[in-house]
């Protein structure tokens, strides 16, 4: 793919599962927990949305929104909240 491209330095990996860990996580979830989906990118977010739908049907997404652009009240309400390894990093200290 480098080869193919004029600036190598554009290609981008980009996740096409998601990690098992995080299917671990949503098999878990019980019914009618409200979801919080916070990730670095809105395709992966959907990705992750379309995995609470398949393999926890009856919880309820609340609310899905790059980890950029969440806000303190954006956490209320919500019994599970998923976020990416190293969250931390992106998000404000009242966020975090």
């Amino acid at each position: 793919m480098q080869s193919v491209l004029a600036t190598p330095q554009k290609l981008v990996r980009i996740a096409l599962r998601p990690p098992t860990d995080l299917l671990a996580s949503v098999i878990k979830m019980q019914s009618e927990e409200r979801v919080g989906i916070f990730p670095y990118s809105k395709r992966f977010g959907q990705l992750v949305r379309r995995t609470c739908e398949t393999y926890a049907e009856d919880t309820k997404v609340k609310i899905c929104v790059p980890l950029d652009e969440v806000k303190g009240e954006d956490l209320t309400g919500l019994d599970t909240i998923l976020v990416p390894k190293g969250y931390e990093r992106y998000c404000t200290p009242e966020v975090a």
